[in-house]
């Protein structure tokens, strides 16, 4: 596997199996436990975002077959055994400059050590082989956490990391005793030992008990000797005294009589040495407080110095026309005496080459994925994991009440990533000829250039989702437009209307509900998040129900998150209260902000606010209410057949629809589904979710006429089978085609919009049939040569005497009824000049000259099939304030 992205560093996979719970097992609330293996990997997102200098990030955790986890992380091919080890005796055949190296070694070590104690992570796995090395020289620890994520080895049935670097409180208590930050100190004293000595202290054969036994013991006598020490003497001797104890210390340690190494060992570095290898955990020092030695002073001030050096102007094809020559010159020069000039040209001219340059790991790996990667593929390809028929994993024989799943051998185990090929990626990536710069900045209209058309382009979503090609090009495009905000904010959502990559939608969410990043964790941190409120219990009772299926959502790490940005939500909105379903609602916005919390709360909040506002009401009749008679409104707006017969069999929107309009279908439809229905919403207002809805009846059309009531009860019950896609295009043409008016709320539209001027009641809304037309939105139709048809109900002398220009047909009030249905000729008539071909386009508005016309005329056309009926505010008298009627003269 090539360098990934720059110095060298490359992706690795670990897995091993996790333990299992005893048979039955049930937690205190009567469900089944939770699997070990989705511990695992709730807790591997739950660090996804940790990221230090001297630490491999974690990319991804995955759970593979018979309950193996798989982890996926940064990973650097040269250890420490690589380039401090050597083939000569221990502490004897090393170069005595090597001092200094080791001193940057152990600096780089505690710094990381000092950052992970911050987070509250213990690593217990700092070894030779954790230890890895970059290109620059600098130290990278490799799967840090491996502690915290099998929970101090209560979910694996092995030990985690080597037993050469346990300290002595460690060996004493066994490897399942609580954690000490102490103990990583332990570890990072041995790995710079061994470094300084050139190979490794203890038994060399893994497979030696008698060796190891001896060993540990030998660690263990060293904290029962030091106790029995006096500390006055200790606190009171002299510096050469100190150099000789620590010395002594260090040479009985690595069982060695004499030692060159240690003995030209410099004297500051040589006593923070022994310092962190103190036998006696009180006395150890933690990273924090080591760092501050006297040893590492140069090393603080050089990395504190500010940078006064001025870039050159470097452009890409000057870059990319510098001499091979003068490259390799770079190359070989020590990483640690080049200049900034010679770093950046080298990082750029390797960017050139490389198209995985510059990328995040998790992009990385996402496209590694699409082009078929898995890693649990990666390691049965290397006979790392072997697959076994099921049969051959069954115990000879088992008692009442033994678990059936065979205890695995520690040789099932990989602790240590071992690096993923991502030569078939790179390939990929280079024969796409993809431009990994392309120009954002806008021409003269405004407009992008416009991007190299792509084949997959007109594909259905999902394949698009798939299609490695596809999902390069609009990665480099999107994050090239991310890296320009907020100037290039408008750009990014004509972008998002196309489609958006999963890799960039946390980020867009972000944009598309304007989220300003600044304040976000201010406004987050000044949350009480610990209160006890009533509502403690019914998070309780709900987050273990919350999209299950999903692993990190189903794990106690995603409940815990899931809980704290909830709690927060209730107690920053004291006006309002937890509803069941909001859990579902919040969960999008955790998944894409795992390790962002406060994000996460920002995008949960504005979400509601433009959304869903004042739903959350203690009292929310009167939102739901207005909400569900504009929903049964646009049914009959769009489809009159629809609306009427399901109105026939009584399968009213109260059955089936509050869940949906009340977490905006995060309730009814999966994640994956969700994502998508989201990302047409998001570009939407707060009509979008009443347009989803009619969406969704809309395609379920021949299925819910050919069901009866109980049938539709039964079917939608379960996720609507619905093609999301279809469903999100269908309700943008919907919000389109549907005037504002027919879709106004005085309840829950958000202050950000428009408020309306003049809205009915849900009450008067429900006995009408249709919905009510502004003379606003009425204006704007007609003005705009949009097809319309203006019913006009006076009597034909007055109709011919003073009437619309254009566009205007007259139905004589009473006189077009029969048994409260149009009589057949007008019926036939209508038909003939506004029906199938022309019906379907225009907007039917009733311009009453009474009022008690309204509903019954409207019924009336709604049962005859006729869509787009709507009855304008005001009626007639409302065209005779704005003079648009006009008298007979004006038709001659």
């Amino acid at each position: 596997a090539k360098a990934m992205y720059r110095h060298g560093c490359c992706l690795g996979t670990a897995s091993f199996p996790a333990a299992a719970h005893p048979p039955g097992a049930c937690g205190i609330n009567g469900l089944p436990l939770t699997p070990f293996s989705v511990r695992i990997v709730g807790r591997v997102e739950g660090i996804l975002g940790v990221q230090h200098p001297h630490l491999c990030r974690y990319v991804a955790g995955r759970k593979g077959q018979h309950d193996r986890v798989f982890l996926v992380m940064e990973h650097y091919p040269k250890g420490l055994a690589d380039v401090f080890w050597s083939s000569s005796p221990l502490g004897t055949g090393q170069d005595p400059t090597i001092a200094e190296s080791v001193r940057k070694l152990l600096f780089q070590t505690l710094t990381a050590l000092e950052h992970l104690n911050t987070l509250g992570i213990i690593s217990r796995n700092i070894n030779a082989d954790t230890v890895r090395i970059d290109d620059l020289g600098n130290i990278k620890i490799s799967n840090f956490a491996m502690n915290h994520l099998v929970e101090n080895s209560t979910s694996v049935r092995f030990p985690v990391g080597s037993p050469r670097y346990w300290s002595p409180e460690r060996i004493a208590l066994g490897h399942k005793s609580t954690p000490n930050p102490a103990e990583d100190v332990w570890a990072a004293g041995i790995t710079a030992l061994e470094a300084l000595l050139g190979g490794p202290i203890g038994p060399t054969s893994a497979d030696d008990r008698a060796a190891w036994t001896r060993f540990l013991s030998h660690v263990v006598a060293l904290a029962e000797d030091r106790r029995r020490d006096n500390l006055e003497d200790e606190l009171n001797r002299g510096a050469e005294e100190q150099r000789s104890v620590n010395l002594m210390h260090l040479q009985r340690l690595a069982n060695l009589t004499a030692c060159p190494a240690l003995e030209s060992c410099p004297t500051d570095l040589l006593a923070v040495i022994a310092l962190c290898l103190h036998p006696l955990s009180a006395h150890r020092p933690a990273a924090a407080e080591a760092l501050s030695h006297p040893a590492f002073e140069q090393l603080h001030r050089r990395s504190e110095r500010p940078s006064n050096h001025v870039l050159k102007c470097f452009t890409l094809p000057s870059l990319a026309n510098i001499p091979e020559s003068t490259i390799s010159a770079i190359k070989a020069t020590p990483p640690s005496t080049r200049s900034l000039d010679e770093n950046i040209a080298l990082d750029v001219v390797s960017g050139l080459d490389n198209p995985l340059y510059g990328l995040r790991p998790d992009e990385v790996f996402h496209l590694w994925t699409l082009a078929g990667g898995d890693p649990e593929a990666e390691l049965v390809k290397m006979g790392l994991v072997v697959a076994e028929p099921p049969i051959t994993t069954l115990p000879p024989f088992i008692r009442h009440g033994m678990d059936t799943r065979p205890q695995r051998s520690r040789a099932d185990a990989l602790q240590l990533p071992v690096a993923i090929d991502l030569s078939s990626l790179k390939v990929r990536m280079v024969s796409a000829q993809l431009d990994l710069y392309p120009d954002i900045l806008p021409l003269g209209d405004g407009s992008l250039p416009s991007a190299k058309p792509m084949e997959a382009s007109g594909l259905p979503l999902l394949i698009r989702e798939r299609d490695l090609d596809y999902q390069m090009q609009r990665m480099v495009v999107l994050r090239r437009l991310l890296h320009g905000m907020p100037y290039t904010r408008e750009f990014l959502r004509l972008e998002a209307k196309q489609d958006i990559p999963p890799a960039c939608r946390g980020q867009l969410w972000c944009i598309l509900l304007d989220i300003d990043l600044s304040h976000t964790e201010q406004t987050y941190a000044a949350i009480d998040k610990d209160v006890v409120t009533s509502m403690d219990h019914q998070l309780d009772l709900d987050i273990p129900r919350c999209h299950q299926y999903d692993l990190f959502l189903s794990s106690p790490t995603g409940h815990l998150k899931l809980k704290e940005v909830l709690k927060a939500w209730v107690v920053a909105h004291p006006g309002l209260t937890y509803w069941q379903g909001l859990d579902s609602l919040c969960a999008p916005f955790l998944k894409l902000n795992i390790n962002d919390l406060p994000v996460a709360y920002a995008c949960f909040s504005a979400f509601i606010s433009r959304y869903l506002k004042n739903f959350f009401l203690k009292d929310n009749s009167a939102v739901v209410n207005e909400y569900l008679a504009v929903f049964t409104h646009l049914i009959a707006y769009h489809d009159p057949v629809l609306a009427t017969y399901i109105n026939s069999i009584g399968f009213i929107p109260e059955l089936y629809s509050i869940s949906w309009f009340l977490t905006c279908f995060a309730h009814v439809f999966p994640l994956e589904k969700l994502y998508h229905l989201w990302d047409r919403l998001l570009l939407g207002d707060s009509r979008m979710p009443l347009c989803v809805g009619a969406a969704i009846l809309i395609l379920l059309r021949t299925t819910i006429l050919e069901s009866d009531f109980n049938a539709c009860i039964l079917r939608f019950s379960d996720v609507p089978e619905v093609d999301v896609e279809v469903c999100a295009k269908t309700a943008m043409d919907i919000c389109r085609d549907t005037p504002t008016s027919v879709l106004a709320r005085r309840e829950s539209t958000p202050d950000s919009e428009p408020q309306p001027e003049h809205v009915e009641d849900a009450r008067k809304r429900r006995l009408q049939p249709s919905p009510t037309l502004s003379l606003k939105d009425f204006e704007d139709l007609y003005s705009d040569g949009t097809n319309v048809v203006v019913i006009d109900t006076r009597d034909p002398v007055d109709f011919t005497a003073l009437r619309l220009p254009h566009s205007s047909y007259n139905l004589p009030g009473e006189d077009v009824f029969q048994d409260d249905t149009l009589k057949p000729e007008f019926l036939a008539e209508m038909t003939r000049q506004f029906g199938p071909g022309r019906a379907r386009r225009a907007h039917i508005i009733l311009a009453c000259h009474r009022p008690s016309l309204e509903p019954k005329l409207s019924k009336a056309l709604v049962e005859a099939g006729f869509p787009r009926v709507s009855i304008l505010h005001g009626g007639l008298a409302a065209l005779k304030t704005r003079n648009l009627l006009m008298p007979a003269d004006v038709f001659r």
